[in-house]
């Protein structure tokens, strides 16, 4: 373990989950987060699309090397809220052709939108536009900070349903 940079960072330990049809992909991160983005901490943050699911759980502690020990992620409440969003996933093109409504589950309460370059752990990066229902303040979280999963060139962007 490292100490954070800055006395403003948190320690965190993230469980980042990213799944394709059948392709999940897991991974476990310890090390610091900067303050500003903080408001992920102790909760978290999931995205549901037509094929395509990624949920990020972040802990957060104030101590240096305090980030020890097993991460501990809520189960998933996969319970319909009510809401909608519009949805459509394809990787390795940025035009979807495909929109579909998906619901919206748990605390989904916004719709959001990506579209371009990112790898998934393990993967090169390629070209993505996906769409579908995300967690209040899931289009704060600044994507270069994400544990598996690298961006570049990406807009995004969310709404109400």
């Amino acid at each position: 373990m490292k100490e954070c940079p800055s006395r403003m960072d948190s320690c965190v330990k993230q469980m980042e989950y990213s799944k394709v049809g059948d392709d999940l992909r897991v991974k476990v991160k310890k090390g610091c987060l900067p303050y500003r983005q903080s408001f992920i901490c102790r909760q978290t943050m999931s995205l549901t699309s037509t094929g395509y699911n990624y949920s990020l759980h972040s802990e957060c502690c104030w101590k240096n090397r305090c980030n020890c020990g097993m991460i501990r992620v809520p189960q998933r409440d996969i319970r319909r809220n009510g809401k909608q969003c519009r949805s459509c996933f394809i990787e390795g093109s940025l035009k979807c052709k495909d929109y579909r409504y998906v619901p919206c589950t748990g605390n989904q309460f916004e719709c959001f939108f990506l579209k371009g370059i990112a790898a998934r752990l393990g993967a090169n990066f390629t070209s993505y536009n996906f769409s579908g229902c995300a967690t209040r303040g899931t289009c704060l979280v600044d994507l270069r900070m994400l544990p598996g999963m690298k961006i570049k060139n990406v807009v995004y962007s969310c709404t109400r349903p």
